[in-house]
């Protein structure tokens, strides 16, 4: 792997930060029933990670070919996942319900989509409209019953102003000169948090059904606020240094699609929530050194013998 670039190592060190919670939040979850310090956890996580990856998954689509090329290669992705997730299932996954983790690669090969259309004929006068109408539409599918993990039609309509507000960010012009306000951002998104989640349940914040009455709609409203001071503080206070760990931060994909079977085999365990930290490091470090060595192997069986024609 070739050196980072200063100017991206922030987004590694964010990036690493957000695939060990995604983790760390699976491990975790079976023992929110018991401990409370799990619970909050877990809950915490959970009001600020998505909104995060998915801002981050649009900050560095700028062209039309990038949106082509990654959903090309994300649907080449998803379908075989969510097939066998089907076949090995015997049914109990439904085929268009993607299982699990996998609604992520759906939702985003629809942002994409969305994407390509905004960088084709949008404005940038326009930028703060689009956000905000996002917002609303994530806001308005909650009345709609049949609207909800089909299709992760909920997930990809909640999600997508963080989405589209990445599209539209430059990840070069993002500085840390204003900590001061990154840090009001920031105490907001925690109090915010804390108080909110006395009241907000726990499956409200996956954002994956629909409303369970009218009045929740004030719960997402809630969470776009936090979702959205929580990206201004952690783009500012990320390290924006390389360390040994960043180059972990560089491909999340693989780390994402592949720790879900390895994270049901170590719940088995029934560690605590602090041993699951460690744990949740170690499979990151696990799926990032296989996926390399496969990588390089594949260079090297998979290079033509000089003389081969083809």
């Amino acid at each position: 792997m070739g050196m980072i670039k200063q100017r991206y190592a922030r987004y590694c060190n964010l990036k690493l930060i957000l695939i060990f919670t995604v983790i760390y939040g699976h491990l975790i979850e079976d023992l929110t029933d018991t401990s409370y310090i799990a619970e909050i956890l877990y809950r915490g996580i959970y009001f600020v990670h998505m909104p995060l990856f998915s801002f981050m998954s649009g900050l560095f689509v700028k062209s039309k070919k990038d949106c082509s090329s990654q959903l090309v290669k994300l649907l080449k992705t998803y379908i075989p996942c969510q097939l066998l997730a089907v076949i090995l299932s015997w049914g109990r996954v439904e085929l268009f319900t993607p299982w699990w983790h996998l609604w992520y690669l759906l939702s985003t090969c629809i942002w994409l989509a969305a994407g390509w259309v905004w960088l084709k004929w949008g404005r940038d006068s326009c930028k703060t409209a689009v956000i905000l109408f996002c917002a609303v539409l994530g806001c308005a599918v909650g009345f709609l019953p049949r609207v909800g993990r089909v299709m992760s039609l909920s997930r990809t309509a909640v999600f997508l102003p963080y989405f589209m507000a990445g599209v539209m960010s430059d990840p070069r012009r993002i500085t840390e000169d204003n900590k001061t306000l990154a840090a009001v951002c920031a105490i907001v998104a925690l109090i915010l948090t804390v108080t909110a989640g006395r009241t907000i349940p726990t499956e409200f914040l996956y954002q994956a059904e629909a409303y369970g009455s009218n009045t929740e709609v004030i719960y997402r409203i809630v969470c776009y606020i936090t979702g959205g001071f929580a990206i201004v503080a952690a783009l500012t206070f990320a390290p924006n240094r390389r360390y040994f760990f960043t180059k972990l931060g560089t491909d999340t994909m693989p780390v994402y699609l592949l720790h879900a079977p390895i994270v049901l085999l170590v719940r088995r365990l029934e560690m605590d929530w602090c041993l699951c930290i460690p744990a949740a490091a170690v499979i990151i470090v696990i799926i990032y050194r296989i996926t390399r060595w496969y990588g390089g192997l594949y260079r090297i069986t998979g290079r033509p013998k000089r003389g081969d024609s083809g």
